[in-house]
């Protein structure tokens, strides 16, 4: 397939997916820029008007309208021959990439929210592709309230987007009249509904956030500290590398798994300790080859002359060390990642992790335990988006190492 072939068809799509959410992505946009010049002409605190349920929408529409611009860039660099027609095959890294993308943006491509919940008679345990009907119930008027054009704004903006006022039951086969109180419109569940009557499709973009989100802090904190761990044991006296060293060799004979859910157990389980867990536990590995690369630069004739001209361990480490370093890094990070993402799945999967309502790919897979003869696909969908992400992490670095 080509590549112009390629974005003309990522164009259609994005199109597509912008006309069906066009009334989201605009309140989104409102919203922030109500909120930015309420602030600002107000002079009041940025606190007064924060609403943290809303913030998901402002970055999600950031990065839509920011995807648009680049597919539409491509296709001009596409038309002016400025890029060389080739051959497109999937690649790992793209795949990660639209993943990523999916999940920040997962409030417009997603048809309810991931903790929505239907009629329990009629939406519970709806196999992939049924179809069912969201309700969209009109507020009634109430007493007048005293508010600014953009306070308004605002606040109808932020409505729209919580859905407050929207339910959903499986689609009828005669549908009841419209109201003047009630609006009725189509829904398709893709991937079904769990045994409480909520969109598992929903549950699995927006666990595809959670998963993905702290599989990344975690990877960058094991990154953080066994690059840091590295070269101070590498670069520095023999002694506190022996100290350095004994303590990787301790960490690395625990088993990880083990002493994590060992912590979780007895101080709880919240996101901020998970990942701060997850790093504590995985920068072994890197700092023993940060350490063996640092031990092999150390002598390089560029790192004799640094030291003679008295430049600090810092500079060293940030101007000469890490550019050599970079394709281990990236391989080593690459690596963290998947075990980062696994290791979430598999607390979140022994109740350790993330709680409900909270979706995530670990507690999804729990909660389909109970219904896996009536409902195959509450545990199928979320595994096999796992499965995919660890394949293609696996030759993502087999694509880093072949060109290191």
């Amino acid at each position: 397939m080509k590549r112009s072939t390629l974005l003309s068809a990522g164009l259609v799509i994005y199109l597509f997916l912008f006309w069906k959410k066009i009334d989201e992505i605009v309140a989104s946009i409102v919203s922030l820029c109500s909120y930015c010049l309420l602030t600002l002409s107000e002079l009041t605190s940025p606190a007064t008007y924060w609403r943290h349920d809303v913030w998901e929408f402002w970055l999600a529409a950031v990065v839509w309208l920011g995807g648009g611009v680049y597919i539409m860039w491509k296709i001009w660099q596409d038309f002016q021959g400025q890029t060389v027609a080739q051959k497109w095959r999937l690649r790992p890294v793209g795949f990660l990439a639209i993943l990523a993308f999916i999940a920040v943006c997962a409030p417009f491509l997603t048809p309810i929210g991931p903790n929505k919940q239907g009629d329990l008679v009629t939406t519970r345990l709806l196999g992939p592709l049924s179809r069912g009907a969201l309700v969209h119930t009109v507020p009634q008027d109430t007493e007048p309230v005293e508010l600014s054009s953009l306070q308004r704004s605002y606040e109808k903006s932020n409505n729209l987007l919580l859905q407050q006022n929207i339910s959903f039951h499986a689609q009828p086969h005669d549908e009841p009249n419209e109201t003047s109180a009630t609006k009725m419109s189509s829904i398709r569940f893709l991937f079904g509904t769990d045994d409480i009557g909520r969109d598992v499709f929903s549950r699995v973009v927006f666990g595809t956030r959670v998963s993905l989100g702290i599989g990344l802090c975690a990877t960058i904190g094991s990154l953080l500290i066994g690059v840091i761990v590295g070269f101070l044991a590498g670069y520095t006296n023999r002694a506190l590398d022996t100290i350095l060293m004994r303590l990787t060799d301790l960490m690395l004979s625990i088993p990880s798994i083990f002493l994590v859910v060992a912590v979780m157990a007895f101080l709880g389980t919240s996101i901020t300790s998970l990942i701060i867990l997850l790093s504590l536990t995985g920068w072994m590995g890197i700092a023993r080859t940060v350490r063996t690369e640092v031990l092999r630069l150390r002598e390089k004739e560029f790192i004799l002359a640094a030291r003679l001209l008295h430049q600090s361990g810092w500079n060293i480490l940030r101007k000469h060390m890490l550019p050599n370093l970079k394709p281990i890094l990236v391989v080593a990070a690459t690596l963290q990642f998947g075990s980062a993402v696994l290791a979430e799945a598999s607390l979140s999967f022994l109740g350790l992790g993330i709680q409900p309502p909270t979706a995530s790919w670990g507690n999804m897979l729990w909660q389909s335990l109970s219904s896996l003869h009536s409902g195959w696909w509450l545990g199928f969908f979320p595994g096999a988006l796992l499965a995919a992400v660890l394949i293609a992490l696996h030759y993502a670095v087999k694509d880093g190492v072949r060109q290191a």
